[in-house]
């Protein structure tokens, strides 16, 4: 079985989840609109290109948290005077609201990232994160990764579980650890399955939450 393994690691990152305009949240796991919208960035996708949907069906993901990382909360102040314009399209009348923005945050997080799936997208996106087009970043602009993200294709492992409960893990990591798989029933569902980047619209997705134990270290 041909997986793509990621490790996403960095001092912020930001995984919003039914983020929308000023309340911009972060769910504790990497999200899979977020990573395939670092992906599609890395392959020079615009923002609304069909290929990106065309992406999120063709490869399916799952997450091991290594360290679920502290969340924090930054509030942002936004003067709107400059912009001439507001979201309507309607130009402003002159007058400029302070406008309060709430920024949601996980500090020094660790996840393995695995996504599978059309063999032949997976050898793409592992190109383009080769050498990327747009620099990669860990859910928004600001959140810079802390380690290279050199992808790893392998065909190491029988399964996703096997590859989930034997990769090697992060620094730091202990105890069981948090994992999360998209399947087509699982119990938990998030918006989250890309049917337009630009007016953020999502459908929904099945996942599963479970823990692993660590391997014995030698």
């Amino acid at each position: 079985m041909k997986l793509l393994i990621l490790r996403l690691e960095g001092a912020l990152q930001s995984w919003g989840e039914h983020s929308k305009w000023d309340e911009r949240d972060s769910g504790l796991m990497p999200t899979k609109s977020g990573v395939l919208g670092m992906i599609s960035a890395a392959l020079g996708y615009p923002r609304g290109d069909r290929r990106i949907e065309e992406l999120s069906v063709k490869l399916h993901m799952a997450v091991r948290a290594d360290r679920p990382g502290t969340p924090a909360v930054d509030f942002q102040t936004v003067q709107g005077m400059p912009y001439i314009f507001n979201a309507k399209g309607e130009k402003r009348d002159g007058s400029a609201d302070t406008i309060i923005s709430t920024r949601c945050y996980l500090h020094d997080a660790s996840f393995l990232v695995i996504l599978y799936g059309d063999a032949d997208a997976l050898e793409r996106c592992a190109a383009a994160l080769r050498d990327p087009v747009w620099a990669p970043f860990l859910g928004r602009k600001s959140c810079v990764p802390s380690l290279p993200l050199i992808p790893d294709i392998t065909e190491e492992y029988d399964s996703v579980k096997d590859a989930l409960e034997k990769y090697k893990r992060s620094a730091r990591s202990s105890g069981k650890l948090l994992v999360q798989a998209e399947e087509g029933g699982g119990r938990a569902v998030r918006m989250d399955q890309i049917t337009d980047a630009a007016g953020r619209h999502f459908t929904r997705r099945y996942v599963t939450n479970g823990s692993v134990m660590p391997l014995e270290v030698d």
